[in-house]
């Protein structure tokens, strides 16, 4: 008998799981559909803890997750669908309408872990991987938090849920990164595989949300780089006034005894893909200003 259940559908998320209970341990496929045009079929065999034990559902292994791409759009409703892709069955809840009343955002996932027990300062094993296998992002690697992540993109929404539920603003990566740090541009601008997601906005908003919960904002890590540092760098020029304001040391040297201007102008800096660096005379003006008048901070 063909048993599943569709658990989110979402315009980059369609996930849920599926088994044939006469045969639990070998592997069922489905079909996803939307408007009736089938898009994929995928085997389910991804691990499922919440699945193993119960009678009839074998070893566990029979999650699916599908991530489209261009993603679903939420502005014209368009009718989601999953089947067995043998029989055409349909799985429960397996027929969707996504509109934007319907559909389920990453913050609603957060919300949902959340309220199912997730640990909320759990730390990754290993990087984070990006679509199509790259070697990872480096800078959200072993120990990195949910906080950090939402951190390193400035998405100061599921920032904002994840300290309401004890999320720990203070920890810090294996090197000494700290969730300031991540909010603060670390390594913006840099990247190989990675791009930088959020907007100087964005990420001044969730410095925001750490910077309230009473962090160390003279933090360094195994660099010597504090978060002024790192806003320096990336030419995040409304962050540096916003540490200023929280009285960062606009003067702190790194373990290569450069200061925050110094970083500004490209010293010692190496840029995207080992390029020239991204010089930021602007910001090193700034950071001149305010050390000429700490009180107009």
């Amino acid at each position: 008998m063909f048993r599943g259940h569709v658990d989110l559908v979402g315009p980059t998320l369609v996930s849920g799981w599926a088994v044939d209970t006469d045969r639990p341990d070998e592997t069922v496929e489905v079909s996803i559909f939307v408007d009736g045009r089938k898009l994929v079929q995928l085997a389910c065999n991804s691990p499922r803890e919440d699945l193993k034990g119960l009678a009839g559902l074998g070893n566990g292994m029979h999650g699916f997750r599908y991530n489209p791409y261009p993603p679903l759009s939420e502005r014209m409703p368009q009718r989601v669908t999953v089947r067995h892709a043998t029989s055409g069955a349909l799985l429960g809840n397996g027929d969707v309408v996504l509109n934007a009343e319907t559909a389920t955002t990453p913050l609603d996932l957060v919300r949902l872990l959340l309220a199912a027990g997730a640990k909320v300062d759990a730390r990754l094993t290993a990087a984070a991987l990006q679509r199509n296998h790259t070697p990872g992002e480096p800078l959200l690697g072993v120990g990195t938090t949910a906080l950090m992540r939402a951190a390193r993109n400035g998405d100061a929404a599921v920032m904002q849920v994840l300290v309401a539920a004890g999320a720990d603003a203070s920890l810090a990566q294996p090197n000494g990164t700290t969730v300031l740090m991540l909010a603060c541009g670390v390594g913006r601008g840099l990247g190989v595989f990675a791009k930088d997601v959020g907007s100087e906005a964005d990420l001044l908003q969730g410095a925001r949300v750490v910077l309230g919960r009473g962090v160390d904002v003279n933090a360094a890590n195994a660099a010597g780089m504090t978060a002024v540092h790192y806003a320096a760098q990336a030419g995040l020029d409304s962050l540096v006034r916003e540490l200023a304001r929280h009285g960062a040391r606009l003067d702190a040297k790194d373990k290569q005894a450069r200061t925050p201007m110094d970083v500004a102008l490209g010293v010692g800096n190496r840029g995207r893909a080992g390029g020239p660096p991204a010089l930021f005379p602007q910001t090193a003006a700034l950071l001149k200003d305010l050390m000429a008048a700490p009180a107009a901070r």
